[in-house]
């Protein structure tokens, strides 16, 4: 499934915590067209889909909890990717 994205161009990022992962706002990472994989709360991403995907990012969680909610995540990450994008374009008055 992941690999008719990448053909169609897409970059597919894994959001997990990993032995192989880059933190979230790693500089020049997302650029489209993006495909975003998120998984389970508890159970995380599925193998497989870690394996094809061409990055991994993780969102570094510290203290008690080892992670947040998917859609606290989706937040964080969809942020950055405005914010690299420069999404935030400030008006002048």
């Amino acid at each position: 499934m992941l690999s008719r994205l990448r053909e169609q161009g897409y970059r597919c990022v894994a959001v997990e915590q990993a032995h192989h992962s880059v933190p979230y706002w790693t500089p020049g990472i997302y650029r489209p067209p993006l495909c975003l994989i998120f998984g389970h709360e508890r159970a995380g991403i599925a193998p497989w889909a870690l394996v094809e995907a061409d990055l991994c990012v993780e969102v570094p969680v510290y203290g008690m909890a080892n992670s947040l909610n998917v859609a606290m995540t989706f937040c964080l990450v969809g942020y950055e990717i405005m914010r690299q994008q420069n999404a935030f374009k400030t008006a002048v008055l």
